[in-house]
């Protein structure tokens, strides 16, 4: 296992602070230039119940809710970027628009552990062991799992593979398995290896790769340990340790991986990066500021 050795361009967000509490363009711009390093854009992410839409790391986010008191949770952007998904306070899907009009509001579906855009018009949903769609009709392989097993996490490929992982209660603890299941009916199993449990799948924006992250205790919120796999023959690629992490997003084709770390457990300060990973010699965190978020959550996607 290896520590993070990277750059890191950190973006924090809007502050009650003043002064702009974002890199620089400028700096952003010689820094990849200097690396070769490809923009991140196109992220959305809620904080303090708002969304923001922030379509390169060099700018300042775009604020695109006006409902503070509302909770909103699992935001979900669309391939072409024309609509996004999150979930209300009552776990209802919403879909809006780019610039926040709401345009529909799923009342149909309750009980969402996880859901994505498999294409740009249909929204599936893990509700229990079972999955639901909204929009086009889509084709998947039957879901196959022990009766006694519990689906945590789960996502949909590009090439209509399933990749869910399942958890049961033993008496010797929490037994685990990651299963890709091919529209072929092939299955992979990778069962849980070390002292670390996984938690979450999410799909990288290349749609080649995927990460598992993991918690050092069963019911963790935060993770840990993120591992990085090829989807092609479910080889681990990479593996990155430290503290907190919220929301990891992957693109191997710029090498990025987009995040929200916690700074500090006691007063809940957050900050939002996108980490080149690659082994260099040092290990350089641009930070502008900070904020504190009086919240637990804070959600992240990247297409």
């Amino acid at each position: 296992m290896k520590r993070i050795l990277l750059v890191s361009i950190v973006m924090i967000f809007v502050s009650c602070k003043g002064e702009n509490p974002f890199v620089s363009e400028e700096f952003i711009k010689e820094y990849e230039e200097a690396f070769g390093l490809m923009p991140v854009e196109n992220v959305v992410f809620i904080f303090e119940n708002e969304i923001y839409r922030l379509d390169n790391f060099k700018d300042s986010p775009k604020k695109i809710t006006s409902s503070p008191n509302e909770s909103k949770s699992h935001v979900k952007y669309t391939n072409d970027y024309l609509k996004i998904a999150y979930l209300n306070e009552n776990g209802t899907p919403v879909i809006i628009d780019s610039v926040g009009n709401e345009e529909e509001i799923l009342t149909q579906f309750s009980g969402i552990k996880q859901m994505d855009w498999l294409n740009n018009n249909s929204l599936y949903m893990l509700i229990e062991n079972n999955i639901e769609f909204y929009g086009q009709p889509v084709t998947i392989p039957q879901i196959v799992k022990e009766p006694e097993e519990e689906i945590i996490s789960l996502a949909i490929t590009n090439n209509r593979d399933l990749l869910y992982i399942v958890q049961r209660r033993t008496f010797y603890g929490l037994s685990q398995r990651l299963i890709k299941l091919s529209q072929g009916g092939e299955e992979v199993i990778l069962e849980k290896e070390g002292a670390y449990y996984m938690k979450s799948i999410n799909l990288s924006k290349d749609g080649n790769y995927f990460t598992v992250s993991c918690s050092e205790l069963p019911d963790d919120h935060y993770y840990d340990l993120i591992k990085i796999y090829s989807l092609e023959d479910m080889e681990l690629e990479e593996d990155i340790e430290s503290m907190g992490f919220l929301s990891p997003i992957y693109d191997f084709e710029s090498k990025y991986l987009v995040w929200a770390e916690q700074f500090d457990s006691w007063s809940g300060t957050f900050k939002l990066s996108a980490i080149y990973i690659e082994e260099y010699d040092d290990e350089s965190n641009i930070i502008k500021d900070d904020y504190s978020s009086t919240l637990n959550d804070i959600y992240i996607d990247w297409k």
